[in-house]
């Protein structure tokens, strides 16, 4: 309504300007560019600041109200905003779909539409009038996640991305999948040199996400971050990071060799500062997984006065 009335924009088709989301103050007509904010108190309101709709907890109450098709809202919002809430219902539905008696999601996908552009949720007129639709607080959207980039292909054992939006040293990235929980593995690591070749080492449990990775395709890239040091700036324009880096490539093997595996195993304790040499218990050996691979190429970067 507000979109067609001031802009002449349809919401139905597709147009909508999103005028609920600007700021907005009162004016008196005897006062002419003399504007007074609109702010919440004990005995008022504050306009057009309703919290986002949010159901996905409560899908197994729409299916048993006899709902059977759910509309993502996607006008005036990004791709990456509409595929990734498209993605999330359709994984809850998917549950859903599975056990409608015992519809439980995991605490996983309950977060991820946190992660999304959003104002505070609200289940909306789900449970009867909401006595909190309105966020009284703040104004304006809860970003705490962006977009970092759009996988492209992949080609050549290598992945292929077109940035999106800034990425700082030291952040860690999330790798979205079609369906599953997202992916975010760092590791502890070790390396040395040998015959002018760096070898690095990682440990970890047998089976898992890393392990099933690996014995998938033995291609590795992995990037090494170390002393990152957000520098101010004046103006903030000007600020920046301080940062070595290092990139490298090869292909992942997983240790089986006693003796080799007590060498990584030290080697990724002297790094972080432990003893270069020494024994571990038999048992522990025996339950943990030592990965290695030599780099085939890599490249290093610093950003350092």
């Amino acid at each position: 309504l507000l979109s067609a009335y001031l802009l002449g924009r349809d919401a139905d088709r597709g147009e909508c300007a999103q005028p609920c989301r600007w700021r907005y103050h009162l004016v008196e007509e005897k006062r002419p560019g003399q504007y007074f904010p609109i702010t919440q108190e004990p005995e008022g309101t504050y306009i057009l600041n309703a919290r986002d709709l949010c159901l996905l907890p409560w899908l197994d109450r729409l299916y048993e109200a006899g709902v059977d098709s759910f509309k993502i809202e996607g006008r005036a919002k990004s791709a990456y905003y509409t595929a990734m809430a498209a993605n999330i219902y359709r994984q809850g539905t998917d549950l859903l779909l599975q056990d409608p008696d015992r519809y439980s999601p995991p605490q996983w996908l309950l977060r991820e539409p946190e992660k999304l552009s959003h104002r505070e949720y609200s289940p909306g007129f789900l449970f009867g009038r909401p006595e909190d639709g309105q966020c009284c607080r703040e104004g304006g959207y809860v970003r705490r996640w962006e977009a970092a980039a759009l996988v492209e292909g992949w080609r050549d054992g290598r992945l292929f991305c077109t940035q999106r939006n800034k990425v700082r040293v030291g952040e860690t990235l999330e790798a979205i999948p079609p369906r599953g929980e997202p992916a975010a593995v760092p590791l502890s690591f070790g390396f040395e040199v040998r015959d002018g070749v760096f070898h690095f080492y990682f440990h970890g449990a047998a089976e898992g996400r890393k392990a099933e990775c690996w014995r998938a395709d033995p291609r590795v890239s992995a990037s090494f971050v170390g002393a990152a040091e957000f520098v101010p700036g004046s103006p903030r324009c000007r600020s920046t990071c301080l940062y070595e880096s290092v990139i490298a490539s090869g292909n992942m093997e997983c240790l089986t060799d006693l003796e080799e595996k007590i060498h990584a195993l030290n080697r990724i304790m002297a790094h972080y500062g432990g003893e270069s040499s020494g024994a571990f218990p038999a048992a522990a050996l025996e339950r943990t997984a030592v990965f290695h691979f030599a780099a085939a190429s890599i490249s290093g970067k610093s950003n350092r006065p």
